[in-house]
């Protein structure tokens, strides 16, 4: 098994290249994953601190980062399949699935694990847009809810509240689907299970 890990920032980029400095299996990408190449400004603490992005909001400290799409670079690196990506890119996380609909179209990816919070209005997204990414694609949207998954197979207005949640978009074939439940609204936008 091969991992690979994007990391813009050169201070928490520091920490991961020496923690995994022996483990030849364990790749660190220097540039930041988004809906299109180019070159973006990312922004910290200075430090490693959790919530590092492409937002000014993360920190006062500014650096000139690359940055790439996950179709991108899976085509590159001639990657294929892929049994999981994590996203967590304190509210870019929409961005980073756009950048992968070439992927997702195919269903080259078995899990994409990505977060959903406030910080996605940071840039006018919301869990309907990933709905609308996977309308035509073979995925479904979860919610993690600790011991199980939420499958919901269509949006409501109530996934949309900005909670701290993850999320993960399972491909229809995977066997991971049977460890969830399909979750529906009723009428007073009560979830109920199926």
């Amino acid at each position: 098994m091969c991992l690979h890990a994007f990391e813009p920032s050169r201070f928490s980029r520091a920490i991961l290249t020496a923690r995994f400095a022996n483990q030849s299996n364990v790749n660190i990408h220097p540039n930041a994953l988004s809906s299109k190449s180019g070159k973006a400004t990312f922004y910290s603490n200075g430090d490693a601190d959790g919530i590092n992005s492409l937002s000014s909001v993360s920190g006062p400290y500014a650096e000139t980062v690359l940055v790439g799409t996950l179709d991108e670079f899976l085509e590159q690196e001639h990657i294929e399949p892929v049994a999981m990506i994590k996203i967590d890119t304190e509210g870019f996380d929409s961005l980073v699935l756009r950048g992968a609909g070439a992927c997702l179209a195919r269903g080259a990816v078995e899990v994409v694990q990505f977060e959903y919070n406030w910080r996605w209005l940071l840039n006018h997204a919301c869990l309907r847009d990933v709905f609308e990414l996977i309308r035509d694609k073979p995925y479904r949207l979860g919610k993690l809810t600790g011991r199980s998954v939420d499958y919901h197979d269509v949006w409501h207005p109530e996934l949309d509240r900005f909670f701290e949640t993850n999320c993960a978009l399972v491909r229809r074939d995977s066997p991971l689907c049977a460890l969830g439940r399909s979750v529906h609204f009723d009428q007073s936008n009560v979830a109920i299970a199926s």
